[in-house]
């Protein structure tokens, strides 16, 4: 995603309850990282004291490639957000997202099915160290991606578009009243 959108959040979680918990745990950024603020005011030493990486924008092969190795998805969201693919392009790899749920996010992720929508920082970290550590969490949760209900090829969405506008005009016809002669 963007690391102008809450990245700095991320990192915080991370570095204060991930990194402590699980100091195997490595976090790869994918994100053009172009300002200070957007990882906290800290240095490449910090990070790299707390396993996080910064790779920056990847080739879409590489990147679902790192998805189907990876063991979270960690999208806080951002309130600008109507619709977020890549916690969806994630479940199709039955990759769990951790998310605070801003904008789009509450929507994509199905909190304890197909991820978690936190309800502060502490909780975020806290559901990412579950994720990275219990093994029975993680795969509930992996199947339930493989399952997502955004999981629609587009011709499958569009069918369900037509559906539904056929059902409209089918409504509107049902309740219209004929004109006066």
């Amino acid at each position: 995603s963007y690391a102008s959108r809450n990245l700095a959040m991320v990192v915080r979680a991370w570095r204060r309850i991930v990194a402590p918990a699980v100091p195997a745990a490595r976090l790869l950024v994918t994100a053009e990282v172009t300002e200070p603020k957007h990882v906290g005011f800290l240095t490449r030493r910090d990070l790299e004291a707390a396993n996080i990486e910064l790779v920056g924008t990847q080739p879409w092969s590489t990147l679902m490639e790192q998805m189907k190795a990876a063991r979270a998805l960690l999208i806080p969201g951002h309130f600008q957000e109507t619709y977020n693919n890549l916690c969806v392009e994630g479940a199709v790899a039955g990759l769990p997202t951790v998310t605070m749920g801003f904008g789009a996010l509450k929507e994509r992720v199905l909190h304890d099915r197909t991820g978690w929508v936190a309800t502060s920082e502490r909780d975020m970290g806290q559901a990412i160290v579950k994720l990275l550590t219990e093994d029975d969490v993680w795969m509930r949760y992996h199947r339930e991606c493989l399952h997502h209900p955004d999981l629609v090829s587009w011709d499958g969405r569009a069918q369900e578009w037509e559906n539904y506008f056929l059902d409209q005009l089918h409504q509107i016809q049902q309740s219209a009243k004929p004109l006066p002669a």
